[in-house]
């Protein structure tokens, strides 16, 4: 599935597709939110508040204004003040210039580094486990969002498509968009592929009916 070509699209289902982003876009930033600050939680008063936060968007590779905002939103619902959100967003900038986290570069190097030492070992175990159950939820919650997108483009407008104009939209990373692209397809599926009975399975009786129980006595 190629990221690169373009689809036009008439300018009243761009219109439709645009709410539909921007109604994408608040889910996302609210599920990282509330996520982030259960890392926050794991790791209780081992790391501070502010460096968890770094180390979830390190992880998830949130670009600067995703950073920013969960981390305002995280912060805010910790009670603290908002310029110590503007001062952990500098640090994030500031961190960001001196190294690069790309797709090609492991994650949880990342948290290697930040997390050293034997004492760490446990919540660093944690967060690799956290990220995990994450990415998984995002992909469901994008597949949910490209299902709607694919409602609004109509049947003319292969799957494929609608994963790729929802991705360029919400800027999902390139390494998540095979996978959901297979999330879609498995969803219709679910719904749509025809699937035929088992030839038996309506004359298989259930021990915990009254027919069975009586069919048992009977005998």
């Amino acid at each position: 599935m190629s990221s690169k070509s373009r689809v036009r699209l008439d300018p009243s289902v761009r219109r439709q597709l645009d709410v539909a982003a921007a109604v994408a876009s608040e889910e996302v930033l609210q599920l990282h939110a509330s996520r982030a600050l259960e890392l926050v939680e794991l790791a209780g008063d081992r790391v501070t508040a502010p460096r968890m936060l770094m180390i979830y968007a390190r992880v998830h590779q949130l670009d600067a204004t995703a950073a920013q905002a969960v981390m305002t939103r995280a912060l805010a619902v910790l009670g603290q003040r908002a310029a110590e959100a503007g001062a952990l967003v500098q640090a994030w900038k500031e961190d960001e210039e001196d190294e690069t986290l790309g797709e090609a570069r492991s994650l949880l190097r990342a948290v290697r580094e930040r997390l050293r030492g034997r004492v760490h070992h446990d919540l660093r175990r944690w967060i690799e486990m956290h990220m995990g159950e994450v990415e998984m939820a995002l992909i469901d919650l994008h597949t949910t969002h490209i299902l709607r997108f694919l409602h609004v483009l109509g049947e003319e407008y292969p799957t494929y498509s609608a994963v790729e104009i929802y991705s360029r939209m919400l800027g999902v990373r390139d390494s998540q968009r095979g996978t959901l692209y297979h999330s879609v397809l498995a969803r219709l599926a679910a719904v749509h592929l025809p699937r035929p009975m088992p030839k038996d399975s309506a004359q298989v009786p259930l021990f915990g009916t009254e027919a069975a129980r009586s069919a048992r006595r009977a005998v």
